[in-house]
This record gives structure tokens, sequence and C-alpha cells, in this order.
């Protein structure tokens, strides 16, 4: 057996300069989805150093072993670190090999056997221990991303407020309501206002089973569970959230189970929708994170400008979302009694993609109020059109909106 290798490793953090830049792009690093990751080490020193290089990594599930005897948990990528113990490393590489999980090999100087068990595992890559701290984390993402082409999860859409009672949660529940009717396949809302709650009483539905039990029985969840804790109106599910969750069930978010709840729905179904009404918090962070489509919603007055600029600074300058990613709806518009139009938000903003629902406030209440959607409801059927607008924009989930059939009575008596 080999000395150990002297451990200069994992650069040191004397430049500090250097060191805030490293740190800063860790925290913003947002694998594509959960990545459950197994760390091998047998050194003390460089497992903290990893750990701690690591544990900013959002969507990183880190689970640490000296040694491998044999595999227990289901693993998307292992990090195996070689400290000097030839042996004992491809003894490693081969168990976890055969479990089927991709490697990734971090060390210096490795000796001619370990290379080529190496290329016989078809390793991911090899990081050399001396720039771990700079190329470890983009090895990790790029296995992540072309891991996220095998997994088929659902795209997340997630609408949020620009400013409080600008009626995202209306929208939410529009918008699910409207593809649902127009389309077969099966769609997932989760509620995550904390403070409020009212996606069950939009959809008319008389949930027992909330977000916090699901994040208590995380580990026990399968697709069978997942499918029957919903509460359902035809294709359309929903996982809600009891009203001022956050005082009395969940003051304290886990976001790494979070994580996997969403990363667990998401695989069973074909498009899921976040009511994010009350903003950013500890909730809707990994859920924004993980969002093909943002929609944030805002009203036709300068206060609500002012804060959705706020707001989409936020979401693209600390939590690096793309700005592409990010649409604008302008609710209750109307060219009546207003004189700012898209363009003038669009500018503002700093947005591309703005979206207008004409203000239709009796119609809007007769939804909230009985529960039904805007195409149940309404005889000009403009708001339809303008959230089937919406619909087809954000619908990179291979959803099928398809065009609602009438019913042989409907044909009939020539009535929707």
């Amino acid at each position: 057996m080999e000395d150990k290798i002297e451990l200069n490793s994992i650069k040191s953090y004397s430049n500090v300069h250097s060191n805030n830049e490293n740190k800063n792009e860790r925290r913003s690093m947002s694998l594509p989805f959960l990545i459950k990751l197994l760390l091998v080490c047998d050194d003390p020193q460089v497992e903290s150093a990893t750990q701690e290089l690591l544990l900013p990594v959002k969507n990183l599930d880190l689970i640490i072993e000296k040694k491998v005897t044999f595999i227990t948990e289901d693993f998307q990528v292992a990090v195996v670190v070689y400290t000097g113990d030839e042996l004992q490393t491809i003894s490693n590489l081969e168990k976890i090999s055969n479990a089927g999980i991709n490697i990734l090999i971090v060390g210096d100087n490795l000796p001619q056997k370990l290379l080529r068990k190496s290329i016989q595992l078809s390793i991911k890559d090899i990081v050399p221990l001396s720039t771990a701290e700079v190329e470890l984390v983009p090895a990790i993402s790029e296995v992540a991303s072309q891991l996220k082409t095998e997994v088929n999860l659902a795209p997340v859409v997630s609408i949020i407020n620009g400013k409080g009672g600008s009626g995202a949660s209306f929208i939410a529940s529009s918008v699910g309501q409207i593809i649902s009717n127009h389309s077969k396949d099966e769609l997932v809302m989760i509620d995550a206002d904390l403070q409020h709650g009212t996606l069950a009483d939009s959809l008319n539905l008389q949930p027992d089973y909330y977000l916090d039990d699901a994040l208590a029985d995380i580990k026990e969840l399968d697709a069978t569970a997942i499918q029957s804790m919903m509460s359902k109106k035809e294709n359309l599910s929903l996982l809600p959230v009891k009203a001022y969750s956050q005082i009395n069930r969940l003051a304290h978010i886990d976001q790494n189970k979070i994580s996997q709840l969403f990363s667990k729905v998401r695989a069973n179904f074909k498009l899921l929708i976040a009511d994010l009404s009350r903003g950013i918090d500890s909730l809707s962070i990994p859920i924004l994170e993980s969002s093909e489509h943002i929609m944030v919603v805002v009203q036709q007055n300068i206060s609500s400008i002012r804060e959705a600029k706020a707001l989409v600074e936020q979401l693209h300058n600390i939590m690096g979302i793309a700005p592409e990613k990010i649409s604008i709806i302008v609710n209750r518009y109307s060219t009546k009694f207003s004189t700012i139009t898209p363009d003038d938000i669009k500018n503002t903003v700093g947005v591309e993609s703005v979206f207008t629902i004409s203000n239709d406030y009796q119609l809007a209440s007769a939804c909230t109020d009985l529960g039904k959607s805007i195409d149940e409801l309404s005889e000009f059927k403009q708001l339809e059109k303008e959230f089937l607008i919406i619909a087809q924009q954000i619908n990179a989930s291979n959803i099928d909106i398809l065009p609602k059939t009438k019913s042989l009575w409907s044909r009939l008596t020539g009535k929707s």
C-alpha cells in the first residue's frame, strides 16, 4: 500500500478575494434536480474541505462514507477521493460501478492501474485534488445535466405576485384549470402560500392531506402514494397547504425535503404549477430555482410595477435565474382606467415577455367563490383566450392543449 499523499489540497484560503468569488459561485449553483451524492473519502482533512465545498450547492443531498462496503441507497453520483490507498480505491470504484452510479474521481498522481480501471468502468471524470475547489462542482453539474435528459421530470411553472394582492392565486388556479380542461394529461398544482393557502377553495376541493404531511412522510412516498395523497379534480391534482402553516405547522422549512418532494412529484406528472403568491420565502426559493417559467403578476399602477422590478432584480441578480425564464402577467388590465401600456411595463421591469388578463372583476370573483374555471362561467370567452395564450407559452411539458370539444347535448342546443 502506498503512503498517504501530502494534502495541500483543495486550495488554501489565503487568497481572500479568489476564495470569496468561488464561494459566491457555489452559493448560486443549483443543480437541475435533486441529486443524491455519495462522497467516499478516508482522510478527515480532505473530507472536511470537500464537504465545505459541496454543502452550499443547492439540490444536492450529500452522504459521506470512508469506504464502500455495500450500496444501500439510490445515488445518482459518487465522488471517490484517492488519498493513496490504490487497492481500496479500486474496490470502492467496482462496488459503486456495479450499482450503476455515475462516478467522479478526485486525486493527484493517480497510479497506472487505477487509471486503467477508471477507463474500464467508464468513470465520468477525473478531477485533480489540487484544483478540486474550482473544478469539482462544475464536474458534478455536468453529470447532473446529462442525467436530466434521462429523467422524465415535469417542468415547473411558478406564478408569483410582484406585489401582494396582485392576483397570483387566481392566475395560478385559472391557468391550471384551463390547461386541465383542454388536455388529457395529468398535471399537478402545489399551493406554496404558507399564509393563506386558498387554492383548495378556488378549486372547490376538500383535502385531507397537506404539504406538511407530505414533508413528514417524504421517505415513504412512492409513485402510488404521491398519486393517492393528492386532492383531485379530474386530471388536475392539488397538494394544498393549510392557512397560517408558517406559524402553526411549517415554522421551519427543510429545503432539502422540499427538493426531494418536488423531485418525486415531478416524476409522476406532466406539468407542475406552483402558486407562490406570498413571494420569496424559504419554501418558494427551491421551487423558483427549479422552475422552467416564472410568471410575475402585476397590476397597472406604479407601486405594483416598482415592486415587480425589484423582485425581478432579486430573481436575476441574487438567485441567478435567467431573464428569459421570467414573464410578466398584467392582471385586471384595462385601457380605460390606466394609460400604462404593456410596453411601458416591459421596459420598466426589464422583461421581454408580457401578457395581459382583462379586467373582469365580477367574473373573477364568481370563479373564486364557486370553485369553477373561467371557461365554465364566461359567456364571452375573452379571459379564456387570454389564459390559453399563457398556457401555450409556458407549455414546455409536452402537454397536449386541445380545443375543448362540445358534448352531444351542447351541439344540439347550441349552448357551450
